[in-house]
């Protein structure tokens, strides 16, 4: 007993050194003496640092394994590790520490553990121990935030059933709704229900207690939006549905310079919605006509009506369209619309429209 207290102040010791050294002091980490359970392995014995939280004196402890009831698996780490058991006489066992700093209320904290079910784990109970029995069936792993050593205040944490033989990592993250000193580690039936049966856990390789890391997501870059391009209102608004072979459309908004077969820039709009149609129905085929009003003589308005119509055909087939499927023809002056007494009058007769020659067939 006396060289067991000597080993287990030096380990202190040795933990708070090590603690020191790594500097925990920074409160990202809240470590835990003896992670690994090691001790000589012994029945009803806690590892060193370690207490033995079992509420039932008339059973026996937890046990540091292996070699003992069975228990042969290798440790994980180390040369030891724990071993607990639940019981058909509705008791169980449960092993704790006091934490170097507390878990704090409102924090995320990250902690992991090995845990593995031991294939054999035979015993007795405290009223017969001469009658063995296999604690084989799987159990779980309960993890408790407490302000004393037997205090089960929060439940922070629990495994899914240990039905496995070989050592697995767990994970477990804690988010405490109050502030706790204690860490508890209770062995417990699958469910809060379950008729009490005889099981057990083994555990290994605990790791320090941190504070969950958190994962900072790439900044996103604000989205640049596209400058958008409205479109430029339709003037012409042909409608395919509405075309019949040699309908009639005069183009508005189409400027020339006077007296000239010269575009002006004010025009595009008009002539690009024209060129889009034409691209999109190419079954299509149309005559440009050139039209002016009544007051020059004849020859003058034949060809200058003839030079806007050409110059209206020449922009469209600059811009793709194929020249078979247009033609152009000035009219002069022998169809005007209005009198040409004002000047409304006249503009209303210097016009250049479009006629249907072929439309093949229905979209």
């Amino acid at each position: 007993m006396f060289f067991r207290k000597r080993r287990t102040c030096l380990l202190v010791i040795i933990f708070v050194l090590v603690v020191v050294c790594k500097g925990y002091n920074q409160e990202k980490i809240i470590p835990l003496f003896n992670k690994s359970f090691e001790s000589p392995p012994k029945p009803g014995d806690s590892p060193i640092g370690w207490s033995d939280c079992g509420i039932f004196p008339q059973e026996s402890p937890i046990d540091v394994q292996p070699g003992f009831f069975g228990v042969t698996q290798a440790p994980y780490h180390g040369r030891s590790y724990l071993g607990m058991v639940t019981r058909a006489t509705n008791t169980w066992e449960m092993v704790g520490q006091e934490l170097y700093r507390v878990l704090e209320k409102g924090k995320c904290y990250e902690f992991t553990l090995y845990l593995a079910k031991s294939s054999t784990y035979i015993s007795g109970f405290a009223l017969d121990y001469n009658t063995k029995v296999n604690f084989d069936q799987p159990i779980r792993l309960l993890i408790w935030g407490g302000s004393a050593i037997n205090k089960k205040e929060e439940l922070l944490g629990q495994s899914t059933p240990i039905k496995h033989s070989d050592w697995r990592q767990y994970k477990f993250i804690f988010k405490p709704t109050t502030t706790h000193r204690y860490l508890l580690l209770e062995a417990y039936y699958l469910a809060s229900n379950s008729t009490p049966y005889n099981g057990n856990i083994i555990l290994d390789n605990a790791s320090d207690i941190a504070e969950c890391t958190e994962k900072k997501e790439p900044e996103k870059k604000p989205l640049q939006e596209k400058p958008i391009t409205p479109e430029p209102p339709k003037i012409l608004n042909l409608n395919r549905k509405e075309l019949t072979k040699n309908q009639v459309i005069k183009i508005d908004k189409l400027y020339f310079l006077a007296d000239s077969s010269t575009i002006q820039k004010e025009s595009y709009d008009v002539l690009n919605e024209l060129y889009l149609f034409l691209k999109s129905n190419s079954d299509i085929s149309i005559e440009i006509g050139g039209h002016t009003n009544t007051i020059p003589p004849d020859y003058f308005c034949d060809r200058l009506s003839t030079k806007r119509a050409k110059a209206v055909y020449d922009y469209l087939v600059k811009k793709g369209l194929p020249s078979k499927r247009l033609k152009y023809k000035g009219y002069g002056k022998r169809f005007p619309i209005t009198n040409d007494s004002t000047p409304e009058g006249k503009k209303l007769n210097q016009r250049v429209e479009i006629k249907i020659l072929d439309i093949t067939s229905t979209n």
